[in-house]
């Protein structure tokens, strides 16, 4: 277990972070020891002040990139993390609110087996973000995304673990967590808002040990006209009261296909509700402007 740095060497910032290389890394603070190995998954990788040659630079993720904890703070020139391979992160994340950028889609894994914190801070998403550690609680210290549907990459899947949003908001185009593993959300007060259309955009077929707490609620912000949303949980199994969302569909007219809920809320909702197959253990709100199927 170490800490690494990033830093200049051969007169330049830029580099791949991979699973084998070892320029740009450092063992100490002061960036005078260079690393002999690459970052591993019980390391953590810390990016700074120190971390520029007096420009702007690129880190590309490279193949087999992992670490533990990453932190990114103070950095006095821009940033750009390019995600030319998919990373793992067995620990927490911590990025500033400024000077970073994002380049590329490629994907984003969580795998901690305890308890870890993320904080986006604002940080561009547009890729695949996966949470899989058995026995990981991840716990928002800001928004996950934001409510724009250009950003088409952005999709969630829950494998194992639990995410709390801790008063935050998890925005994605999709959600996704059929399976039966120990996993669940922590909603507290706050929401997961799903903004994608023409697709599926609650994923949870099967709910089985899907666990639930604070007051679940799933909002669908897509509002244009096109497709069908769908909303499945629980339609193949593990559908019970307690570990089942409200589905609250803020806008649009096309057609939505929702399962298994607590509630459903389509107050300012004017499209049409299909004819699936559901069970309903709160309330059902409509508006005038609903299209109930036969």
């Amino acid at each position: 277990m170490a800490t690494y740095y990033w830093g200049p060497s051969g007169g330049t910032s830029t580099g791949t972070w991979s699973g084998v290389g070892i320029i740009n890394w450092f063992t100490d603070v002061g960036r005078t020891t260079p690393a002999v190995s690459a970052p591993t998954s019980v390391d953590d990788i810390v990016f700074d002040a120190a971390s520029d040659n007096g420009t702007t630079f690129n880190v590309t993720i490279g193949a087999s990139a992992v670490c533990r904890d990453i932190t990114i703070s103070n950095l006095d020139f821009t940033m750009t993390l390019t995600h030319s391979n998919p990373v793992v992160i067995y620990g927490s994340l911590s990025f500033p609110s400024t000077r970073l950028t994002r380049a590329g889609f490629n994907g984003i894994t969580f795998a901690a087996t305890d308890a870890r914190s993320i904080d986006f801070n604002g940080y561009v998403l547009d890729q695949a973000i996966t949470f899989n550690g058995v026995g990981g609680t991840w716990s928002l210290l800001s928004n996950f995304g934001t409510n724009d549907a250009s950003r088409t990459n952005l999709t969630v899947t829950l494998t194992a673990g639990t995410i709390s949003l801790n008063g935050f908001i998890l925005y994605a185009k999709t959600f996704t967590s059929s399976n039966s593993n120990a996993r669940g959300v922590n909603f507290g007060s706050s929401k997961i808002s799903l903004w994608g259309n023409a697709t599926n955009l609650w994923a949870v077929q099967t709910a089985t040990n899907f666990a639930i707490t604070g007051t679940p609620t799933v909002e669908g912000s897509y509002s244009g006209s096109t497709g069908s949303r769908n909303f499945f949980h629980g339609s193949t199994a593990g559908a019970t009261e307690t570990n089942t969302p409200d589905f609250v569909i803020t806008s649009g007219s096309d057609t939505l296909s929702i399962g298994n809920a607590r509630n459903i809320d389509l107050s300012t909702y004017s499209g049409t509700l299909g004819n699936s197959a559901r069970s309903i253990y709160g309330n059902l709100t409509l508006s005038s402007g609903v299209t109930v199927s036969a």
